[in-house]
């Protein structure tokens, strides 16, 4: 019996002394990070007709004619913290092609977009977060670019501080918002989260960009929008939740100045 049990001491014993000697994984960091990843993607879009004759945004007017469109992106999603759920890198590349498979409309539509975090004072609840998009409406033939197709930017995902329809250029005879077919815009952001546990943050902002209509102007930086503000913003269990605060310090395309804009998004931050 004695022997049984010194056989089972010195069998549990080898054991033991094998696990021991297995490489043991690092401890991870406060902040884990995740793997990079790189996606690619196309899809080809075709509107109804019934949809497609409504009005789609604010000064889009009709169009009776929907075209097909094919539609790429590439896209980098780099290191994400997974406490903060902070990229810190991200390009984006994205290609619109509208008409030639089914459709009436023959444009060529890039966009791009990089975005970086950077930790402030060795910080993680310091951070900060620039972002930038470009994009361009380019004609394949005779045939114009549908206004639902142009660009309208302002608003709290792009240069807060504006509505859409204060940054969409004007139809030169009607005066009618017909947006641009070249944009551009700058988001300098200081993250600032307070307390961490609840995932609750201060962000001080300054935002930059145009939105021009080629045909009328050449030089998209002769007259930049540009705005300041505050945002709050809140992790919370229900999703992301943003209250922004945008003050102009740019006219609008009416050649008026607002008196600044206030603004609610629930969803994914930038």
């Amino acid at each position: 019996m004695d022997g049984r049990a010194a056989g089972a001491q010195q069998k549990a014993g080898r054991k033991a002394f094998q696990r021991a000697q297995r490489p043991q994984p690092e401890a991870l960091p406060k902040i884990q990070r995740q793997q990079r990843c790189r996606r690619f993607g196309a899809l080809y879009h075709r509107p109804c007709r019934a949809l497609a004759a409504q009005p789609v945004g604010p000064g889009c007017g009709n169009s009776q004619q929907p075209g097909g469109q094919l539609l790429a992106g590439i896209y980098r999603r780099g290191e994400q913290a997974a406490a903060l759920q902070l990229p810190t890198s991200q390009p984006v590349a994205q290609c619109r092609c509208g008409g030639g498979i089914g459709g009436n409309d023959n444009f060529f539509k890039p966009i791009g977009e990089l975005q970086s975090f950077h930790t402030l004072f060795r910080n993680p609840n310091h951070i900060f977060h620039w972002r930038g998009r470009v994009g361009g409406v380019f004609e394949n033939s005779n045939k114009p670019v549908p206004v639902f197709d142009r660009f309208f930017i302002g608003g709290i995902d792009s240069i807060r501080g504006y509505d859409s329809e204060d940054l969409a250029p004007r139809d030169p005879k009607y005066h009618d918002e017909i947006g641009g077919d070249r944009m551009g815009f700058l988001n300098f952001e200081y993250i600032w989260t307070f307390h961490p546990e609840m995932g609750i943050a201060l962000v001080p902002f300054f935002d930059i960009g145009y939105n021009i209509d080629s045909k009328q102007t050449s030089d998209p930086f002769s007259d930049l929008k540009k705005s300041v503000g505050l945002e709050l913003r809140w992790r919370s269990p229900m999703g992301d939740l943003r209250l922004a605060y945008g003050y102009p310090l740019s006219k609008d395309y009416d050649g008026e100045r607002e008196q600044g804009r206030l603004e609610f998004s629930m969803g994914q931050f930038f």
